[in-house]
């Protein structure tokens, strides 16, 4: 149905979906087959809750997210969006989200047996337009996943047009 409205994209185990039904990451991934087999790009949200953080659990959190939610020759996108910051207006460090991400691009390979791999990785997470060029000068950040502030039409065009101010970080 989603294709034959012309998405090309689908977000899937969204923090709201594993909580509120129940969602697993066995699900997930049986999602991520449908969509890939109906020709749609998976976008799969994996985050910690703030209990799993402060008890310094995030990394095991992560790594069973990716290693139960993901197929082994996925080839989607990842959005990393801590619970703990979604709709709080709380946004992690520069310092923790370049750990989460350095995390999250070593456990990728493992997951999808392959070196060979390029799976852009998203933050989301009370993103706004004020956040954006700051999160979007993190390395290994390829994009920001945009929750309720997209349901504004001017919040959204801030955050469109703070991401076009952000210097490429690729080589001219």
């Amino acid at each position: 149905m989603l294709t034959e409205l012309g998405a090309r994209y689908v977000i899937l185990g969204h923090s709201e979906r594993r909580q509120n039904h129940g969602e697993t990451d066995a699900v997930i991934r049986q999602k991520v087959k449908a969509a890939t087999a109906a020709g749609l790009i998976p976008i799969v949200c994996i985050g910690e809750h703030l209990a799993e953080r402060n008890e310094g659990r995030a990394a095991s959190v992560l790594a069973g997210q990716i290693e139960g939610s993901l197929t082994r020759g996925f080839r989607g996108i990842v959005a990393y969006e801590p619970v703990w910051a979604i709709g709080s207006g709380i946004t992690p460090s520069h310092e923790e989200l370049q750990r989460k991400l350095s995390l999250i691009r070593a456990l990728l390979p493992m997951r999808l047996m392959t070196d060979d791999i390029r799976v852009p990785v998203l933050y989301g997470g009370s993103v706004t337009s004020v956040q954006t060029p700051s999160l979007l000068s993190i390395d290994g950040l390829d994009g920001v996943l945009v929750g309720s502030a997209s349901l504004e039409a001017q919040s959204f065009l801030d955050i469109i047009r703070a991401a076009t101010e952000v210097p490429s970080s690729s080589p001219s």
